[in-house]
């Protein structure tokens, strides 16, 4: 009688790893993407930092607080209410959802980048050594476009086509990381702040061009155009005052830093910054994963299964992302002069002092996903109030007294202050609908 062996089967584990790959590939597109979003802003930095001098870098992160203020309000009114309440949407809604999400993000982009222009001028007016009156038409270029290109890929990634999403960040930062390799190299012109803002522009451009490509269909009907905002101002009208107030965070801080210490401590804490935002790769990749997953936790499971998502998923990949800031941390000096040159030796307790910023950042965001999950979001608007108060209050007068890590313990007070408050309304969300 023949016996039947219970072993190995040929392949098998090579079919259960193509299996564990097929269920997890979301995630792979996800980090795979912004891999090459952070690496591609990673030697954007680097080559601005070591071709152009600390003083001129500093400059570039002054004129950047402008695309930072148009993707702070593109994430708050358009991209953090679209992947929470898209995935949602029935499959014979989506066109129509569609057409409401474009209407919203071409008013959003255009009054953002009239903003961003008539705030450099007037910078321009009364801080003239600044010289950011020399940007103001390729910054805005960068600004338009660059949200344009930005709503396609973070619209793929709402409707699970991370593949494309990958495809449009392929093309736009491969690009980008060419075109200034080259500027830096004198190929084609001089290598200048404008020209660097220039051809990031151009490559946002290629990007949105190859999305599009990929679009399908969309239909406007007013019923849901209706429908669409009102859900998403809904959801969304907390989190405007939360984006101003991130903004000024960044922005305070940075011209408290140039009006008392100079561009040069501006460059000098942007480097710093870019250093440890090494781990932008998996915390964005979070920012692209969890908000969709949590909520449709919550949508299925409620309370309980967002805290067993929490639990299962969340905690861990913090944990795995303080590991990396850990290490950035205990070798910011050596990482600092290798990959920026020795003029920014010397500043590794910035590094430091920021890696243990953006941990807070991480609890932070924990909190900031689950009250979106559950689409409550007034208690950010309370915590970034608050926030932007103290550091708007405190920047100066720290930076007078103490220099560099003034601005470092205002950045930690707004972090605090947050986390604080974020907490105290998740208890209350909780309670609330037991």
């Amino acid at each position: 009688m023949a016996m039947k062996l219970n072993g190995p089967r040929p392949g098998g584990s090579f079919q259960q790893l193509k299996m564990l790959a097929d269920r997890f590939s979301y995630i792979n597109w996800a980090l795979a993407d912004q891999a090459i979003v952070s690496g591609a802003s990673f030697i954007t930095t680097v080559l601005i930092a070591r071709y152009l001098g600390m003083e001129e870098f500093g400059r570039f992160a002054l004129a950047w607080l402008g695309v930072f203020f148009a993707q702070n309000l593109q994430i708050a009114l358009v991209v953090a209410p679209m992947m929470t309440i898209g995935p949602k949407q029935p499959g014979s809604q989506r066109s129509t959802y569609t057409g409401s999400v474009i209407l919203q993000q071409g008013v959003i982009a255009a009054a953002t980048t009239g903003v961003v222009y008539f705030s450099v001028v007037l910078a321009d007016l009364f801080a003239p050594e600044w010289r950011l009156g020399t940007v103001v038409v390729p910054l805005t270029v960068l600004v338009l476009v660059g949200q344009c290109a930005e709503f396609l890929r973070r619209y793929y990634f709402t409707f699970n086509r991370a593949r494309i999403s990958f495809t449009i960040d392929f093309a736009r930062y491969g690009s980008q990381t060419v075109f200034l390799l080259g500027l830096c190299e004198g190929f084609v012109v001089e290598a200048s702040i404008s020209a660097v803002l220039y051809a990031m522009a151009v490559a946002a451009l290629i990007g949105l061009i190859l999305g599009l490509l990929f679009f399908g269909p969309v239909s406007f009907q007013a019923s849901n155009m209706r429908r669409t905002l009102s859900r998403h101002w809904y959801f969304a009208r907390w989190l405007i005052p939360t984006a101003v107030a991130n903004w000024c965070r960044e922005n305070f801080v940075y011209t408290a830093i140039a009006a008392t210490l100079g561009l040069s401590a501006v460059g000098a804490l942007r480097a710093a910054q870019q250093l440890v935002r090494m781990v932008n790769v998996p915390i964005q990749g979070f920012d692209n994963i969890v908000p969709m997953r949590a909520g449709a936790a919550f949508a299925g499971e409620g309370f309980g299964g967002l805290v067993d998502f929490v639990d299962g998923f969340v905690l861990r990949y913090t944990a795995a992302i303080s590991a990396m800031l850990l290490v950035i941390a205990i070798f910011g000096n050596f990482l600092l002069t290798l990959i920026y040159g020795a003029e920014y030796a010397g500043y590794e307790h910035l590094v430091a002092a920021y890696a243990a910023i953006i941990f807070l950042y991480l609890v932070r965001n924990v909190l900031a996903t689950m009250l979106r999950a559950m689409e409550t979001t007034i208690f950010e608007f309370y915590a970034s109030i608050s926030g932007a108060v103290l550091v708007t209050a405190g920047s100066l007068p720290l930076v007078r007294a103490f220099g560099m890590p003034g601005a470092m313990v205002a950045l930690a007070m707004f972090e605090c202050v947050i986390i604080l408050s974020l907490s105290f309304g998740l208890q209350r969300r909780h309670v609330a609908g037991m």
